[in-house]
């Protein structure tokens, strides 16, 4: 798949929310939103600079790598309703504590269509489950979104419905039929209620935890579409909407009254795009040692230069290595902000290794993330790409992003990201 290098591109296609380029390998993504794997690049308010008059490379490495080459380099430049019994294949044994279940949501593609694959892993990354919902066929919207996780129960939406999934067994709980959305935006509240909206469907509908609509609400305006940012703001909560005479009005629906109004906020759309970025503290599984008076650390992950980067200190390309992000626990996170690659010079972004698939993990939940292109994009200063979590995840206060595949360097086995903040 070509990199997307612009976002007004992707902001003309209609998939900008459901984030969906499918592959059969799993989720490969260049569009805003809310869906797992979602990548995109383009201009940001963060600054980033290379040093004046520097454009350094490498010669040699103890790692095979960029160690010793800046010296040389410096002087030159849901199932569907039938499946819902049928579909799982889980562990009928002692009742499993749904705290110790990690759940891994994917999307997948393959000649049936398009459908969500949902696995529940052990601690120790033993499968205990597997879910896969029927096919449906591709559309420019997303008919597969994950929802998020609540206490013991996993929300989903495939092909229009609302699922509730046991996340001890697999077992599919309850369906809401009633939705009809696609590229679903949402937000669960404290008690488990589920504030849904999606293209297609209602700008807002309401489902409690047990599966019981308990409203709907067709439109708020018939000069306002397409509702594309659901959160929880106090005693509301809050949507934007995309399109119409009223792009960028933000309607507010009461919690407990269900009643909605116009908040009279008006903000341009950003289509997902961050703005408010969080940069966490980091250790690393391996880290190449400093050479030549140039550093390695994750440090580098969050200076705003893209003349430093973290690289990985393990033989080979690094598949397996990852980073420990600390956040502050119950921060809400909706993705993150990455500069694969060294960008220090497009030389070394070519010598050196770029993830083009990582895996993103926090409170309880893992997200599959396809950086496909990221092989062959070199970024310009102030340009970045982002990976969006399958649904905004509350944190457990820490977060693991693990290298899963690489495009491996033309001269150089290490793995190099310049940049990494949340959002």
């Amino acid at each position: 798949m070509k990199w997307n290098r612009h976002l007004a591109v992707i902001a003309g296609l209609v998939i900008l929310l459901s984030g969906t380029v499918l592959t059969s390998a799993g989720l490969t993504a260049c569009a805003a939103g809310s869906n797992s794997g979602q990548t995109q690049s383009g201009k940001r308010t963060l600054k980033f600079s290379r040093k004046n008059g520097e454009n350094p490379e490498k010669k040699e490495s103890t790692k095979e790598g960029i160690k010793e080459d800046n010296k040389e380099e410096s002087k030159e430049e849901a199932p569907a309703s039938g499946e819902k019994t049928k579909a799982q294949d889980k562990v009928k044994t002692a009742k499993i504590d749904p705290a110790d279940v990690r759940v891994c949501f994917e999307i997948l593609s393959d000649k049936k269509g398009v459908s969500a694959k949902i696995t529940g892993l052990s601690k120790e990354d033993k499968t205990l489950w597997t879910y896969k919902s029927d096919s449906f066929e591709p559309t420019e919207l997303s008919q597969v979104d994950a929802v998020g996780r609540w206490e013991d129960r996993f929300y989903f939406a495939a092909g229009g419905s609302l699922y509730a999934l046991d996340i001890a067994d697999g077992t599919i709980l309850w369906e809401d039929d009633t939705f009809h959305g696609a590229s679903v935006s949402s937000v669960i509240d404290e008690d488990g209620t589920i504030f849904a909206s999606g293209f297609y469907g209602p700008d807002m509908h309401v489902v409690d935890k047990d599966g019981k609509v308990l409203g709907s609400i067709g439109s708020f305006d018939e000069d306002a579409w397409w509702p594309y940012n659901v959160r929880i703001d106090g005693k509301d909560v809050l949507v934007t909407m995309d399109g119409g005479e009223k792009e960028g009005c933000v309607y507010a629906v009461n919690r407990k009254t269900l009643n909605a109004r116009y908040t009279g906020e008006r903000v341009e759309p950003t289509f997902g795009a961050p703005t408010d970025l969080i940069a966490a503290t980091a250790k690393a599984s391996s880290t190449l040692p400093s050479s030549g008076g140039n550093t390695y650390g994750t440090a580098n992950l969050t200076d705003g230069r893209y003349d430093t980067a973290w690289v990985e200190g393990k033989d080979g390309d690094g598949i397996g290595e990852y980073l420990d992000f600390k956040v502050p626990e119950g921060t809400l996170l909706k993705g993150f902000v990455i500069v694969p690659g060294y960008m220090k010079s497009r030389s070394l972004f070519e010598k050196n290794g770029v993830p083009v698939s990582l895996e993103a993990e926090t409170g309880g939940m893992i997200y599959p993330l396809d950086l496909s292109g990221s092989d062959e994009m070199f970024l310009t200063e102030g340009e970045y790409c982002y990976c969006s979590f399958s649904a905004p995840v509350v944190s457990d206060g820490n977060v693991r992003i693990t290298i899963k595949d690489v495009r491996s360097g033309s001269r150089y086995d290490d793995t190099c990201i310049s940049e990494l903040y949340f959002y």
